[in-house]
């Protein structure tokens, strides 16, 4: 539905600004977007899951196919885990820089 590709859309806006911040703090080991990361991973999972509850509306509403649920389900499961792959990208490049123990970028503040 025109709703859901609306939905995805949004979704796709906030996964495309943390691989960007993500990917410049890689290429410039700058870490002042770093807080600005941590958000916007926080919001690609807030989203898969208002994202998955408003599309079961969708379909009990009958505004959506259900052979379309499974795509959905995927593409919005795939966009919240490369925004999982983002974040990882730049913890992993906190912990280097500030000779931190890996794995403890997620619950450190710079």
């Amino acid at each position: 539905s025109a709703e859901s590709k609306k939905d995805v859309k949004g979704m796709l806006d906030v996964v495309n600004a943390l691989m960007k911040n993500s990917l410049d703090m890689f290429a410039t080991g700058d870490m002042t977007h770093l807080e600005e990361v941590r958000a916007l991973e926080d919001r690609t999972d807030e989203l898969e899951i208002s994202l998955q509850d408003r599309h079961i509306q969708r379909l009990s509403e009958g505004k959506c196919a259900g052979e379309a649920s499974v795509s959905f389900s995927d593409l919005v499961s795939g966009l919240e885990r490369v925004g999982d792959h983002a974040i990882n990208i730049a913890f992993s490049l906190y912990e280097a820089k500030s000779h931190t123990q890996p794995g403890t970028a997620k619950i450190a503040k710079p």
